[in-house]
């Protein structure tokens, strides 16, 4: 799931597929990212506001430019958004990305194609079962689901609630 730019590029490539084709997403990612500059977002996880060594909070004071809640390590067209995040651990891997500036959302964008957007200090990850994201109505895209304005969501990952049978 992805609150915020994610999730405007993927509204922004919706109105771009039938013309473009397989470049409407990266278009549409590269005009979110350039026009927007984020939101007011609480984001918690089991409870707790996100935050980052680097001092800041996602605590509905700071800009978000955007949160991801992963049960897998990749995102649309294999991007490793949560590079430890694993689908059988019984957590979901929060991204929180602050880089609300101009320039810190390019240097975001050019960190995040290199895989090196987890070393940013604009940038938190952590781990949990219960994620919260409110405040300021975001779009947010769910596995490709795009849903506009929504001001609260709260995810829960429930450990071993589905059974997968692999025939032999």
């Amino acid at each position: 799931m992805h609150a915020g730019v994610g999730a405007q590029a993927g509204l922004r490539a919706e109105r771009l597929k039938d013309v473009l084709g397989v470049m409407a997403y990266p278009v549409g990612a590269a005009v979110a990212g350039a026009t927007t500059a984020g939101w007011r977002l609480r984001v918690t996880v089991d409870g707790t506001p996100v935050g980052s060594p680097a001092g800041w909070s996602a605590d509905g004071d700071t800009g978000v430019l955007m949160a991801g809640v992963c049960n897998g390590p990749t995102i649309g067209g294999g991007t490793a958004l949560a590079p430890g995040a694993r689908p059988d651990d019984g957590l979901a891997d929060v991204v929180v990305c602050t880089a609300t500036g101009p320039a810190a959302r390019a240097a975001f964008a050019a960190a995040l194609v290199a895989g090196r957007h987890t070393e940013r200090d604009d940038v938190a990850v952590v781990r949990g079962r219960e994620v919260s994201v409110s405040g300021d109505p975001v779009e947010l895209d769910a596995d490709g689901e795009l849903r506009s304005a929504v001001a609260a969501r709260t995810w829960r990952v429930e450990p071993r609630a589905w059974s997968v049978l692999v025939p032999g």
